[in-house]
């Protein structure tokens, strides 16, 4: 017989025969019942329902999800009683998709199998033709570069776009323009300013100011116009380049960021509604956090049982050891003491107690 996996399930046992004649069936038994899944060792079923005597020997016996719970062979016993002898029976777990694909009330496996069998065989076809064609395609127009193929045109066009790029890239720092060309003509007037227009200037001094004898102060002056015309024609290349419109754009950035920083440390200070009062926040929270951890590690902390008489000024810590001690420690009563022990089942404290008939008195906690 065949079971569902991990499904409550009735199942017959027997018959129960007599021992004596192995014909009559036993009606009066109440069997243990032990099973072993796949071949493991006998146990006791889980469900605790005892099987009641059904007919003719037979009882039924209840299983529950636990004890079909895994999939093979479920073997079910029953030791031999007084009156009866054993019975063994065999069952088959099958998981429960498997079960219901044959006992489900609308299973149908044939007409299951033959669907199947068409979609496999649409499926190899699409595989066969189709597919294939169109796996062609792709490698034609990938892989070949074909002509007219929309994929191959998107990869030329792109392919196009990148050496534009690289093109452009390379222009930066190609000697002739970009930045390479205004670093060449910083150098340049750097050279004519430090070198020949120092040297010319230092001759007109000397022939002005000192008024050297023999010398030429017109050559001078037009040796200055000469080289003044080169720092010229250097700055104008500066000025073509955009140099101060880049010296400018830069000023910009850094004012804007000046500005943006004046902003941060002014609402970094503001203490009301700003960074600031963000920043008293999180301070004022790791501080009350560790308040908080510190209280809960006492109190989850263990405690050492308190000894001797409960003062009224405990700790409220002590005060509940004391209240937990009662509900768990030895506590004797007479007919005048009523005792309180330690965990050490040593006494630690006593009250008297008296009755006069009408009210009973228990006192303070004292020494014993």
């Amino acid at each position: 017989m065949e079971l569902r996996q991990s499904t409550a399930v009735d199942v017959l046992l027997g018959p129960f025969v007599d021992k004596t004649d192995g014909a009559t069936g036993e009606t009066g038994e109440s069997p243990s019942v032990k099973l072993s899944k796949n071949g493991q060792a006998l146990g006791a079923k889980n469900d605790a329902t005892t099987p009641v005597h059904d007919a003719d020997g037979y009882h039924n016996c209840e299983l529950d999800a636990t004890d079909t719970d895994t999939v093979g062979t479920l073997t079910l016993t029953v030791a031999a009683s007084a009156e009866a002898l054993p019975v063994r029976h065999e069952f088959q777990v099958l998981t429960q998709d498997a079960y219901d694909y044959i006992y489900a009330s609308d299973a149908a496996p044939d007409t299951q199998i033959a669907a199947i069998k068409a979609e496999t065989a649409l499926i190899v076809t699409d595989t066969g033709t189709t597919l294939q064609g169109e796996l062609d395609a792709i490698q034609a127009a990938v892989i070949t570069n074909a002509a007219g193929a929309d994929i191959a045109a998107d990869i030329i066009a792109v392919k196009a776009e990148t050496a534009a790029i690289v093109n452009d890239t390379d222009l930066i720092d190609d000697g002739t323009s970009g930045l390479a060309k205004i670093a060449t003509d910083v150098a340049a007037v750097l050279v004519d300013t430090a070198t020949t227009l120092q040297g010319e200037l230092d001759a007109i001094q000397a022939a002005v100011i000192t008024n050297a004898t023999g010398v030429d102060i017109a050559a001078d002056i037009i040796a200055m116009k000469a080289e003044t015309v080169l720092i010229v024609a250097d700055t104008n290349e500066l000025q073509s380049d955009d140099v101060p419109g880049l010296i400018a754009s830069h000023d910009t950035k850094l004012d804007t960021a000046d500005a943006a920083i004046d902003v941060a440390v002014a609402d970094l200070a503001n203490a009301t509604d700003g960074l600031g009062a963000l920043k008293t926040l999180i301070d004022t929270g790791n501080t009350a956090s560790a308040a908080i951890q510190a209280i809960t590690d006492l109190l989850t902390a263990a405690q050492a049982e308190p000894t001797g008489v409960p003062a009224a000024n405990e700790t409220p810590l002590d005060k509940l050891a004391y209240l937990f001690m009662v509900l768990r420690n030895k506590v004797t009563v007479t007919n005048t003491k009523k005792t309180f022990f330690g965990d050490d089942n040593v006494a630690e404290y006593e009250q008297d107690l008296t009755d006069d008939g009408t009210t009973l008195t228990q006192t303070e906690s004292n020494d014993i």
